[in-house]
């Protein structure tokens, strides 16, 4: 895809948006609520209210990288694995609490994976090249091929989707047979096996560093319980030892002085995240909408990020809300869309 330079005359706009309206809007109806080791649990919607916060941070961390100035943007450069972690810490605990609800939760699993997630990705690949074909750009069969089933990414922001269905396929082959403490370690093997092959691929260190926060969703998942108890028993001193060895882990990884520390950082935000979100409980209307369609703001973002630049720079902040009006309104069309191949599909399979 076309690269993006994006120079604003100023940045008041962009700020605003991100560091106030945002805030305002998610925490504007979020509760502290009073807890027991009973009803101390990561509820369904708070899950779906922090997919949405964390999708616009991603949004806000691809941007930034292509600011210039990036000014107090420039945070968000550094914050992306740390999103990224929290979407495979809330995947795998979504679908082992699923499991743990339905023993044939994975009967069909890996072809509703495909036609929820991977299908929206070739048609949006489709899509793209069709655009990149009529402003004349020209590609070899293979080189299309590989482009449309994502062996080669049209677009480098969507690594993630490749692996989360790797992470899926895992899940798969480690609980379909058996739910039980070898599941666990053989999850944890094979996302092992998926960093060291990436690392020696040299595919990015931004396609692997969050990827123990998969299984440890899974673990949270599992010992839910006995986990909620201690923290319950422990709350102050366990929040705020998280945070500290957060920012401790990122400082010197952003520092270059402990290596290895985003693989540390990326897990101990996704611990000092979750356990906030034990006991504040967002619930505006906006985030829950935005949460649910994550994956389709996910895979149009840049797209409609470089239509946007083709005429308007995104240089004040009208045009940035503009973008972002933009892009939740054709991710939920997309969304609506998806949602009706979906069900014919599966309702196909189960005919």
């Amino acid at each position: 895809m076309p690269s993006i330079h994006l120079t604003f005359d100023n940045n008041y706009g962009i700020y605003i948006f991100a560091f106030l309206i945002l805030p305002l809007i998610f925490f504007y109806k979020a509760k502290v609520v009073n807890f027991t080791t009973n009803n101390l649990s990561l509820s369904k919607n708070t899950s779906t209210q922090l997919q949405g916060i964390f999708i616009l941070i991603v949004v806000l961390h691809h941007i930034s990288q292509r600011m210039e100035p990036s000014g107090f943007l420039a945070i968000f450069h550094y914050v992306g694995y740390l999103s990224v972690g929290a979407f495979f810490f809330i995947s795998g605990f979504g679908l082992t609490k699923s499991l743990q609800k339905n023993s044939k939760y994975l009967d069909g699993f890996l072809y509703q994976k495909i036609a929820r997630i991977y299908l929206p990705f070739i048609i949006v690949n489709i899509l793209t090249l069709m655009a990149l074909y009529i402003i004349g750009t020209t590609f070899t069969y293979d080189v299309l091929i590989q482009n449309i089933i994502g062996v080669k990414l049209i677009d480098g922001t969507l690594w993630f989707i490749i692996t989360i269905l790797i992470f899926y396929f895992f899940f798969y082959l480690s609980f379909k047979k058996y739910y039980g403490f070898k599941s666990l370690i053989l999850v944890t093997i094979l996302v092992l096996i998926y960093i060291l092959v990436y690392r020696y691929l040299e595919k990015g260190a931004w396609t692997f560093v969050s990827s123990l926060c998969f299984p440890l969703g899974i673990y949270y998942a599992f010992f839910e319980k006995k986990v909620n108890t201690i923290i319950y028993n422990n709350f102050t001193p366990i929040l705020f030892g998280s945070l500290f060895l957060f920012l401790t882990t990122f400082l010197l990884y952003n520092l270059h002085i402990l290596k290895g520390g985003a693989f540390i950082s990326g897990i101990f935000f996704v611990i000092f995240i979750f356990i906030i979100f034990l006991r504040v409980n967002p619930y505006t209307l906006i985030f829950n909408l935005i949460g649910k369609v994550s994956l389709e703001i996910y895979l149009l973002h840049m797209k409609i990020l470089i239509l946007f630049s083709f005429f308007t720079n995104l240089d004040s902040g009208f045009w940035i809300t503009l973008y972002f009006t933009t892009l939740v309104a054709c991710a939920f069309i997309f969304h609506r869309f998806n949602n009706f191949i979906f069900i014919q599909l599966t309702s196909t399979t189960k005919n």
